[in-house]
């Protein structure tokens, strides 16, 4: 300590600094245990554990947005919309007549001879403009409507991926600045705190302060990282169609 320039209540300091790091260790074994928990619900593993690195799932945004026509949600609109054009083309041709033939011979007593018969059949669609043309209109409409929710489905989509790239090149930036610049910062405080504390210029707590900060800068890097690895996985798994 620096020699009379410490106050009393300064002496307590590093017991707050303690239970500060107490309190924070329990949290984070506390959110370790249920990533644990969450991962046996997944995998029925009774005690899951981390073995070696996490992988690698690089994000292709240009093969992401080439992908997204090929999206469950959008390939099951797209049916729906081309269901309702097969309907449009049913309805408009129950509108034209309907031609049809028939022939048949039949083998007969010997007394009468045998019999052979053809026939032509026209169904002729009545009342028109009172059936037909109200049921193609209302199936035209059926097939805009469907067309304009495919399209409001795939314009949607597009938005939602642009928003999750902007978050991935986000946090990639966090990532970034914590790795060049923060944790080098606490790394250099903490060291000329330790050398201020040897040399009688700083105080226990002063240390102690800059080694908490540079515990919470690597621990904050560290979910940086989990951020982008979340990123990466939730990118590839919900708009790459070939995972």
């Amino acid at each position: 300590t620096i020699s009379g320039g410490m106050r009393p209540a300064q002496s307590v300091e590093p017991m707050r600094l303690g239970a500060d790091l107490a309190d924070r260790r329990s949290a984070l074994r506390a959110a370790a245990a249920r990533a644990r928990a969450e991962l046996t619900r997944w995998t029925g593993d009774e005690s899951p554990d981390v073995i070696g690195p996490p992988p690698n799932m690089p994000v292709d945004a240009a093969r992401l947005r080439a992908a997204l026509a090929e999206l469950p949600s959008l390939k099951l609109s797209g049916t729906a919309a081309a269901q309702a054009d097969a309907d449009v083309r049913l309805a408009e041709a129950e509108k034209r007549p309907d031609w049809g033939w028939q022939a048949s011979f039949a083998a007969r007593d010997p007394r009468f001879g045998n019999m052979a018969a053809a026939g032509v059949t026209i169904g002729l669609p009545l009342f028109k403009r009172g059936r037909q043309d109200p049921l193609t209109a209302a199936k035209q409409l059926e097939a805009n409507r469907a067309r304009l929710d495919t399209e409001a489905a795939r314009r949607a989509a597009a938005a939602a991926l642009d928003g999750d790239l902007a978050d991935h090149a986000m946090h990639h930036d966090r990532l970034h600045t914590a790795t060049a610049t923060l944790v080098p910062i606490a790394e250099r405080r903490a060291t000329l705190e330790r050398a201020s504390y040897a040399a009688g210029r700083a105080t226990l707590s002063d240390a102690l302060d800059a080694m908490v900060a540079l515990a919470e800068a690597r621990i904050d890097l560290i979910d940086r990282e989990a951020d982008v690895a979340r990123d990466a996985v939730r990118l590839n798994l919900t708009y790459g169609s070939d995972l």
